[in-house]
């Protein structure tokens, strides 16, 4: 799920595209260039599906059919860039059932709070000690995912009625960035769209999709009391600098990695693409 991502939307979806057999984007409409993007590598990738949502919870309607299937449901935002050199060896690794008896496995990640301007180079956090936001999921574990207002939160119900922690297995806590073969440069902190004044912020802090969609639900009666409590949490958040956000991925030390691997040729800056008209 994207929404106004066009910095970084096409390099991530085409450092994953060999790794996933089928790929689904739901587009929370967007109001920069990210749909043109989109639009134009539909039409290169035969496995990439694209689709405009107008309400998170969407999402979930493309995991239904996949539950209990032997299926791996890789989630990829549109501010993180996989190191797509590696993903050939992660896929290798699943295939031989490495990973069978894990839920969830989370990478190697760098949460970039500044990026140079050829992206070699980027500042940030790792995970560890912050806390990795890669998500692949072993759908053949579980019966059922309950939902929350997108895709992928909520509690899984389990086959054999385990704990979802248990099953947890972390890449970031067994191998260093520089081994991991599953590894992904964040972009949370950096400027992500190409419209930054058309953002919707809190005291100057850029609001995800489902913060959007916990205060529009402010102004529908049935739902008032539900999202009332949620969005006053939010805001005091933002106000006291508490932000979920920055609490998770901004714990450590700031470093700098060389992040040349993961921002290759073929993916065009949005500035480059104003003029096309194949959208």
């Amino acid at each position: 799920m994207v929404k106004n991502e066009d910095v970084y939307i096409e390099q991530a979806i085409r450092n994953v595209a060999e790794f996933c057999d089928v790929i689904y984007v739901d587009d929370n409409e967007s109001t920069d260039q990210t749909p043109q993007i989109l639009d134009r590598l539909q039409k290169e990738f035969d496995h990439l599906h694209v689709r405009t949502i107008s309400d998170t919870i969407e999402s979930n309607e493309k995991l239904i059919p996949y539950f209990g299937t032997n299926t791996w449901v890789f989630a990829v935002d549109g501010d993180e860039v996989y190191d797509r050199n590696r993903l050939p060896e992660m896929r290798r690794r699943l295939e031989a059932g490495e990973f069978d008896d894990w839920w969830l496995v989370l990478g190697n990640c760098l949460h970039v709070t500044k990026i140079n301007e050829d992206r070699s180079q980027a500042e940030g956090y790792l995970a560890p000690p912050s806390s990795s936001m890669t998500k692949l999921y072993n759908f053949s574990l579980i019966d059922d995912f309950p939902v929350k207002d997108e895709r992928l939160h909520g509690t899984p119900r389990f086959k054999d009625g385990g704990d979802a922690p248990s099953k947890w297995f972390y890449f970031c806590r067994n191998q260093s960035w520089e081994d991991s073969c599953f590894r992904c440069v964040h972009t949370a902190f950096v400027e992500r769209t190409s419209k930054p004044k058309d953002q919707k912020r809190v005291f100057g802090v850029r609001l995800n999709p489902p913060q959007i969609y916990t205060l529009k639900k402010i102004w529908k009666d049935y739902s008032f009391f539900y999202a009332l409590p949620r969005a006053i949490k939010l805001v005091i958040e933002i106000m006291l600098g508490i932000d979920s956000r920055q609490k998770r991925y901004k714990s450590g030390g700031r470093i700098t990695k060389d992040v040349s691997e993961f921002f290759v040729s073929g993916a065009a800056e949005p500035h480059q693409q104003k003029g096309l008209t194949i959208q």
